[in-house]
This record gives C-alpha cells, sequence and structure tokens, in this order.
C-alpha cells in the first residue's frame, strides 16, 4: 500500500483573502483495485482503478471516446501488450499544483490531470 500526505493549504482568492481549499489528507493504493482518497473535509473516497483510466480526462482519451461515439467504422491500431481496462491499475501519483493528481497506470499512461472536484464526483458509491 502506498500513500501521500498532503498539508493543508489556502489559497488566495480573487479578493486575496484566502479560503480553504477541499484537499485529499492521504491517497492510498489499495490491492483490490481501488484507489482511496481521505479528505481535509473528514469524507473518504473510493474510486475504481479501471474507472479512472477509462474516463482519463486528458486531451487524446477525451478525442478516442468521441470517436467511439460516432456512428461508423473505426480504424486503429490494437496493442496487444497494453493491459485490459478490468486490470487497470496506477502504479505511480503526485500532485499536480494545488488542485489534482497524476497518475501513471500499468499501461504507461499518464498523460491525465484529475482534478480534486473530479475525483470528488466520480468517486464510487459507498
Amino acid at each position: 500500500m502506498e500513500t501521500a500526505l498532503w498539508l493543508t493549504c489556502f489559497i488566495p482568492n480573487r479578493m486575496g483573502k484566502q479560503q480553504s481549499m477541499a484537499r485529499p489528507r492521504s491517497v492510498n493504493i489499495e490491492d483490490d483495485g481501488i484507489l482511496s482518497i481521505s479528505w481535509m473535509d473528514g469524507t473518504t473516497t473510493r474510486h475504481s482503478m479501471a474507472q479512472l483510466r477509462k474516463e482519463c480526462p486528458c486531451a487524446n482519451c477525451k478525442i478516442e471516446r468521441e470517436k467511439l461515439s460516432q456512428p461508423g467504422p473505426i480504424l486503429r491500431v490494437i496493442d496487444s501488450s497494453a493491459p485490459a481496462l478490468k486490470e487497470a491499475r496506477i502504479v505511480e501519483f503526485s500532485p499536480v499544483g494545488r488542485y489534482a493528481l497524476s497518475f501513471v497506470f500499468n499501461d504507461g499512461h499518464s498523460t491525465g490531470i484529475y482534478t480534486f472536484d473530479f475525483l470528488r464526483e466520480t468517486a464510487l458509491e459507498s
């Protein structure tokens, strides 16, 4: 299990005053394919690593999802060495500024920036 810790962060708003931002207190990669995030406000969210990979917010993945939603044949190169989505695993993660996390998946993909808002909105139902 891997854990990262963050301290409370305050960022200035447009008026120059400081406001608290919901940030992770800890991030845990669990053995069952789940990413668990404990937030500074006391809540904990759980995320399927496969679902996070499938919903990657990077530009390339968004374009690929748009192609799949279009009618007609789609030609694409299939890389048989890439893991199936149900087997997607996060092998490393790091903070991106004060607003997001970046993940490296076992298929080598690492360009998605997962904002804290995105992570809170896409959490698994408890």
